[in-house]
């Protein structure tokens, strides 16, 4: 006799099974949505509906492998960012919230400024260039990455969403000579090696460590960014970073002393904390 595996018995057997783990039921709900290309209303929609045996055997794999602490996002192979649907694998990072809330911040800034040339530098599965595009079509995005991996990543997903940005190899500011541009943005890595101990284990396991950790306290790569920043920055432009909850202080004293010039504001993210930064430069860069 055949057992009916509706999406509804589906999901109550994977939230008894996440009940006994660290990971929440809503990762359950996440994979069955993004698998059938549902949105959530549609999943309550379709919850009588019956899956075969295979999707059966498939949905409890992808649970197993969720208990095994990996992101979800890998098991489907996308993760929504602002608007759009992106390509990730364990080459980039997953999008996060906070890293939404500094592209809205850059699209106000980019309509306020009238700015044109956009920089993103270590741009990851290409989310931020990509979505800067999309919104404001005239803009010139360029935007660079050292991992050639996440570069066809962000290639892909570029292709995908019809978005014509331009992608560069190299380390930080390295792929693009002495150029310059209205507005640079970035979500650089900034943990600290000795933040390992309290981070998420499905974090540290299975996302890439380049685009996670730095040196000195995780603010290595925000003094090679405060030291080469005035001399890419046209007059009055501006860049805008996301850095650790708890770097604040750090980076205040170091992005004043590498460009006493330049007018700082700091600004918290939904949840409260100091989360991004924003570098304004002076009328003569």
């Amino acid at each position: 006799m055949n057992y009916n595996h509706t999406v509804f018995k589906a999901l109550q057997w994977a939230f008894l099974i996440l009940d006994q783990t660290t990971h929440d039921r809503s990762d359950a709900e996440y994979l069955m949505e993004h698998w059938q290309k549902w949105n959530h209303t549609q999943l309550l929609l379709h919850y009588r509906d019956e899956l075969s045996e295979q999707q059966w055997q498939t949905f409890q794999n992808m649970i197993q492998r969720v208990v095994n602490d990996e992101p979800p996002q890998y098991i489907i192979g996308t993760a929504p960012f602002n608007d759009y649907e992106f390509k990730v694998t364990p080459a980039v990072l997953i999008p996060r919230l906070e890293t939404e809330e500094l592209c809205q911040w850059a699209l106000v800034n980019i309509k306020q400024h009238h700015y044109q040339k956009i920089l993103d530098i270590g741009t990851g599965s290409g989310i931020l260039a990509i979505t800067l595009k999309k919104k404001i079509p005239t803009l010139k995005v360029t935007a660079t990455d050292i991992s050639q991996a996440a570069l066809q990543v962000a290639q892909e997903n570029a292709q995908t969403l019809h978005a014509d940005v331009t992608f560069k190899q190299g380390d930080l500011f390295t792929p693009i000579g002495d150029e310059k541009f209205d507005l640079i943005i970035s979500n650089p890595p900034y943990i600290a090696y000795n933040e390992i101990a309290v981070m998420d284990r499905s974090v540290y396991q299975n996302e890439p460590h380049v685009a996670l950790f730095a040196e000195h306290q995780g603010l290595a790569i925000y003094e090679r960014l405060a030291a080469q920043l005035p001399t890419h920055l046209t007059p009055q432009g501006q860049a805008l970073f996301e850095f650790g909850y708890h770097q604040q202080p750090a980076l205040q004293q170091l992005f004043t002393q590498a460009w006493p010039q330049a007018r700082l504001t700091f600004r918290k993210d939904i949840a409260g904390h100091m989360r991004m930064l924003q570098v304004q430069a002076p009328k003569e860069a």
